[in-house]
């Protein structure tokens, strides 16, 4: 189930197919965040015509992209939180703050926090001081670890970070630390090309692609969830677990519990600073992202802000590259 905001939900699953829609490319989407409640309705759909959008309500019948499972469905919207709606784990994904490295390619090289950026992570740390974590993991890479460790001086009794090499940025090969400039002057090409054109293309001299990415990010998260996921647990009693990581890595997963699958990470963009969160139900046997949510997308703490992180957060739109 997808939260539609005020209490309402969209219950997906069934392909469209099966049931007799014609559904567009795109189907549906959320409007902001998932929780926003808003349906913005494109080509495909019988009921509504193309590009309608309107507020969802109880008894409206929409065409979305299954959050959950990469699949189109059709369901009624409907008011209340149904009782199979258990979470068995809540994952937040934390963007490491900015680096202390501008106007150079970086992916795997170990770049600081800047002064700047600590203070978004200090922001992060404050944001999620209140919620107990039973778990923190992080990159290896400075930027990440730094603020993983300051994550684990806020709050009582959290756990000491765990840095896994499996969480890094995309290796950028031949460009990693090559100013902007020597890289257009020496590989025009390669410099040129969009990060939304990295899905299987890799960088010359040790490069990733996303899938490669993915490859390792997804079942090292999916271990975690194995390891920390309780099936059952009583509202308010779910288990949480912060990862501190990069923007490839958090697209990818964003990506994975929307049911995109890591070609999604263009669907997504994630701030210097951002929190965003993942709700795994309790209705799964070895594949966790059908049951997987999206609660909050890229929400930025002001660094001088000490409220805590809200259950559904707008989405902060932010043109950012790989790091």
């Amino acid at each position: 189930m997808v939260h539609a905001g005020e209490g309402l939900e969209l219950e997906l699953g069934a392909a469209a197919a099966a049931e007799g829609d014609k559904v567009g490319a795109r189907g549906a989407r959320m409007r902001g965040s998932l929780t926003s409640g808003w349906a913005d309705v494109v080509a495909g759909s019988r009921r509504w015509p193309k590009g309608a959008g309107r507020r969802a309500t109880p008894g409206d019948v929409l065409v979305v992209l299954c959050a959950s499972n990469a699949r189109f469905g059709r369901r009624r919207c409907r008011g209340g939180r149904g009782n199979d709606d258990v979470t068995s784990l809540r994952l937040y994904l934390l963007r490491h703050g900015e680096p202390d490295l501008r106007g150079e390619f970086y992916g795997h090289a170990d770049v600081p926090l800047s002064p700047r950026g600590r203070a978004q992570a200090q922001a992060q740390a404050r944001a999620l001081a209140a919620r107990p974590l039973v778990a923190i993991y992080s990159s290896d890479l400075g930027r990440a670890a730094d603020g993983a460790r300051l994550l684990a001086a806020h709050g009582e009794a959290r756990p000491a970070p765990e840095a896994l090499f499996a969480l890094r940025e995309m290796h950028l090969g031949v460009l990693e630390r090559l100013a902007f400039s020597d890289a257009g002057a020496r590989y025009p090409e390669l410099a040129g090309r969009s990060y939304e054109d990295m899905l299987e293309f890799r960088m010359p001299e040790g490069g990733e692609s996303v899938l490669d990415v993915a490859a390792r990010v997804v079942p090292c998260i999916e271990a975690i969830i194995l390891r920390h996921a309780r099936r059952g647990s009583p509202e308010g009693q779910v288990p949480a677990v912060a990862l501190v990581a990069h923007n490839t890595v958090v697209r990818i997963l964003l990506a994975s519990a929307a049911g995109l699958g890591p070609a999604g990470y263009v669907r997504f963009e994630q701030a210097f600073g951002s929190i965003s969160s993942i709700d795994v139900g309790d209705r799964w046997e070895r594949d966790p992202w059908p049951a997987a949510r999206i609660s909050l997308c890229n929400w930025v703490p002001e660094p001088e802000a000490v409220g805590p992180v809200p259950v559904g957060g707008p989405q902060v739109h932010a043109k950012v590259t790989a790091s």
